[in-house]
C-alpha cells in the first residue's frame, strides 16, 4: 500500500513539477536496477528452479506496449519489425479532449489485463497477492524507468551508476557518514572560532554520538531505534539547510536610504495584469452614506443607525476615493515569535544569525544617525526582518457632498499590496474592491468603516506606472490548486490508458 501510495503521489507530482529540480537519469538508473531485482525475485512462484513463464510473458509485453517508440531514433528507423505506430483505424475525438485510438500498440495493451486477470485467478484466486500485487511492482519500476528515461542525459546515466555502485561498495561506511555529516555542519554553521577549536568541538560530539549509537546497537531493546535515530538526525539538518531555499523574501521599495529600512530590497516593477471583470456590487457609496453616516444620523439615533448597518458586513463593495495617508497596519514574523521562545540567548542568536542576516542600518544623506547606527548593530548582530510580512491600512477621503468635509474610511490591505501601496502618494485618486465591515468601538483608529482590500487601481496617482494590482487570497490558491490536481490526474490517466485514451 505504502508503494503504490508513494508511485501515485510521485505520478501526480511529476506534471507540476519543473524537469531541472527532478533526477531524471538517477531515477532511471535506480528504477531500472529495481525492475529486474523484483523481476528475478517475483518470478520463481514455487520452490521449482523454472521460471514462471507468465509472469515473463507479461513483463515483455509491457515492454512492447510501453516503449516510446516515437521517441526512440533507433527503433525507428532501424528496427521496423517493432515499429507499432501503423493505426488499424482511424483515430475519433470523443466528449472534451478524450481522444481515441486503436492500432497496433492498442492491441498489445488490451492484452495486458487479460494476462493479469489469468495471473490473478491462480489458486483460487490467491494468486492476488501471491503474484499479481508483487508482479505489478516490477511493471511499476518499468513504468519510472521508462518515463525517466526519456529525459535522461549521457552524463547523468553515467552519474548515477557511479553513485549507486558507490553506495553499495561503501555501504558500510554510509551510515558513519549520517552521523558525522550532521556535526560537521552544525559546528561549523554555529562556531565561528579558531579551526583548533572547531576540531576539537566535532571530535567531543563525534565521540558521543559514535558512543550513544553503540549503546544503541549493543542493547537488545534499544537496537531497533538506531535506524530511526540517525534518519532523525538527517532530516533535522537537511530541514535547516533547505530551509532559507523556501523562505519568500520581502518586497520592500527603496525610496530612501533610512534609519529605520535597513533590510529592503529594490522595488519590483508592478506588472499590470488585465482588466479587473466589471460587475454589480450592490451598492454604491452615496447610498452607503446616506444610510449608515452622517446623513442617517440626522433623522434616527447612531446606535440605531449602526445597527441597522451592521447586516452589511462582509458585503463587497467597489468604491473610489483620494489618498489621504498611508501607513502600517500590523508587522508579522513567524520566525521570530518561534525563536523568541528559544533559550539561551547564545543558541537564539545562532539561529537568528543562521536564518537571517546581518544587521546594517544605513543613514540617509544629511541624517544625524551614527549614535541610533552604533547602537542598533552592537545590540542585535543579526536579524530576521527578511521574513517579515505587513499588512498596510490606507485612510481614503470618501465624497459627503460640496458644503461638507469628506468622510474618511480605512482600506486594510495584506502583504500582497506592498509594492503598489508604498508607491501611492498623498491625493493620489484610487479605486478600491473589497469586503466591508464596521469597526466596534475598541477597533477604531482613523474611521469606524474598513475595507478589506481585495484589489485596487489608479485613477488619477502621481505615478504613472501603478495601474492595478489583485491579491492572491484563497480563491486563487484554491483555482491554482484545482487546476494543478486535474493536470496531475490527466498525466496519471494518460499513463494507464495510454494510447487508447488521451486526455488532453
Amino acid at each position: 500500500m505504502y508503494f503504490f501510495g508513494a508511485l501515485i503521489t510521485n505520478l501526480m507530482l511529476t506534471p507540476i513539477v519543473s524537469d531541472q529540480w527532478i533526477p531524471h537519469s538517477e531515477m532511471t538508473v535506480v528504477a531500472f536496477v529495481l525492475t529486474f531485482i523484483t523481476l528475478f525475485a517475483f518470478m520463481y512462484s514455487t520452490s521449482s528452479f523454472m521460471p514462471d513463464y507468465l509472469i515473463l510473458i507479461s513483463f515483455g509485453v509491457n515492454i512492447l506496449a510501453k516503449h516510446p517508440y516515437e521517441m526512440d531514433s533507433v527503433v525507428n528507423l532501424g528496427w521496423r519489425f517493432l515499429d507499432m505506430q501503423a493505426p488499424a483505424y482511424q483515430s475519433f475525438v470523443i466528449g472534451n479532449g478524450i481522444e481515441f485510438c486503436l492500432n497496433c500498440r492498442a492491441l498489445l495493451y488490451l492484452i495486458i489485463p487479460l494476462l493479469l486477470i489469468q495471473i490473478a485467478a491462480r489458486e483460487n484466486w490467491r494468486g492476488i497477492y501471491k503474484f499479481l500485487i508483487p508482479h505489478c511492482v516490477t511493471l511499476s519500476w518499468l513504468q519510472i524507468c521508462i518515463s525517466s528515461s526519456q529525459f535522461s542525459t549521457m552524463f547523468g546515466l553515467v552519474r548515477a551508476t557511479l553513485g549507486l555502485a558507490g553506495v553499495f561498495l561503501f555501504l558500510p561506511l554510509f551510515g558513519i557518514a549520517t552521523l558525522l555529516l550532521p556535526v560537521f555542519t552544525l559546528v561549523d554553521t554555529f562556531i565561528a572560532t579558531t579551526p583548533t577549536i572547531k576540531l576539537s568541538v566535532i571530535a567531543l560530539i563525534a565521540i558521543v554520538i559514535l558512543i550513544a549509537c553503540s549503546f544503541l546497537a549493543t542493547n537488545p531493546t534499544t537496537q531497533k531505534y538506531l535506524t530511526f535515530f540517525q534518519f532523525s538526525i538527517c532530516i533535522a539538518v537537511v530541514a535547516i539547510q533547505i530551509s532559507p531555499l523556501v523562505s519568500p523574501p520581502i518586497s520592500v521599495p527603496r525610496n530612501e536610504d533610512s534609519l529605520f529600512s535597513p533590510l529592503i530590497e529594490t522595488l519590483n516593477p508592478i506588472e499590470a495584469p488585465p482588466d479587473f471583470t466589471e460587475r454589480s456590487f450592490g451598492m454604491s457609496w452615496d447610498v452607503f452614506y446616506r444610510y449608515c453616516h452622517n446623513p442617517a444620523w440626522e433623522h434616527v439615533s447612531k446606535v440605531h443607525s449602526r445597527i441597522r448597518c451592521s447586516a452589511l458586513n462582509g458585503v463587497t463593495v467597489k468604491w473610489d476615493g483620494s489618498v489621504k495617508e498611508v501607513d502600517l497596519g500590523r508587522i508579522r514574523n513567524t520566525r521570530e515569535m518561534l525563536l523568541k521562545y528559544v533559550k539561551p540567548k547564545i543558541l537564539r542568536d545562532a539561529l537568528v544569525c543562521y536564518f537571517g542576516e546581518e544587521t546594517a542600518v544605513r543613514c540617509g544623506a544629511g541624517e544625524d544617525c551614527e549614535e541610533m547606527k552604533e547602537f542598533i548593530e552592537s545590540n542585535a548582530k543579526c536579524n530576521l526582518g527578511k521574513f517579515n510580512t505587513y499588512d498596510y491600512q490606507i485612510t481614503v477621503r470618501m465624497s459627503s457632498g460640496v458644503f461638507k468635509a469628506p468622510t474618511e474610511i480605512s482600506l486594510m490591505a495584506d502583504h500582497d499590496f506592498g509594492n503598489f501601496t508604498m508607491r501611492l502618494n498623498q491625493s493620489d485618486r484610487i479605486w478600491f474592491v473589497g469586503e466591508l465591515s464596521l469597526l466596534r468601538e475598541a477597533e477604531k483608529k482613523v474611521s469606524d468603516v474598513r475595507i478589506d482590500v481585495k484589489a485596487m487601481g489608479c485613477l488619477s496617482c502621481s505615478d504613472k506606472e501603478l495601474s492595478f494590482i489583485r491579491a492572491r487570497g484563497s480563491d486563487y490558491r484554491w483555482e491554482t490548486f484545482s487546476q494543478s490536481f486535474v493536470k496531475c490526474g490527466k498525466y496519471v490517466l494518460n499513463i494507464i490508458f495510454n494510447p487508447l485514451l488521451t486526455f488532453k
